[in-house]
């Protein structure tokens, strides 16, 4: 079993982010993060009952997008992972909030995976954020003056009600393990 499959399963187990026979939705950007998640779930999946199927979220922001869903199909169906290309408007959920392009491309995010997950019955959205992205969402939150709960950075899980549970099971490992792990998988 590759380090980073213990690491994944000792963090899931300790934070108790899956359960037996669940469904598992992994929000899939098609970068390394993500990648990786996707396919240490899909290797550990098995014994554990789990389900697992992964979405890409288009926004409508970059042209080179259109390239990565295909080619983030095509891995995921020589996998033989569930995958789905999810479309969502951006600028125009901006314009209607009033919100920044980013917060609105998360609205839209989360709305598009939540929906798939409801549709495929997932109870756990999985994301690929690790220790890196902790470390800077802290830094960022101090700069900003952020109260002591911004300052406990991302949470391991997050309830959404309604919609799957949001878990990281990566946030643990630094992305220096994570780039190693796909060496490791000629990924």
């Amino acid at each position: 079993m590759d380090s980073l499959h213990r690491t994944l399963l000792e963090t899931a187990r300790r934070y108790g982010l899956f359960e037996p026979h669940e469904t598992i939705l992994v929000g899939c950007s098609g970068g390394a993060d993500s990648l990786a998640l996707a396919h240490a779930l899909r290797a550990i999946a098995p014994e554990h009952g789990w389900r697992v199927a992964a979405a890409y979220v288009h926004h409508g922001l970059r042209p080179e997008a259109d390239a990565e869903a295909r080619e983030l199909s095509a891995r995921m169906q020589t996998w033989g992972m569930p995958f789905r290309i999810l479309h969502g408007d951006v600028a125009r959920e901006a314009q209607r909030t009033g919100r920044s392009p980013e917060e609105a491309a998360r609205d839209v995010r989360y709305a598009a995976l939540n929906g798939l997950a409801a549709e495929i019955g997932a109870t756990a959205l999985a994301l690929g954020h690790h220790a890196d992205d902790q470390i800077e969402t802290v830094l960022w939150r101090l700069t900003k003056g952020s109260a002591l709960p911004g300052l406990l950075g991302i949470p391991m899980t997050r309830l959404q009600t309604p919609g799957p549970r949001i878990v990281r099971p990566l946030l643990t490992l630094p992305r220096l393990e994570i780039e190693a792990y796909l060496r490791r998988h000629g990924l």
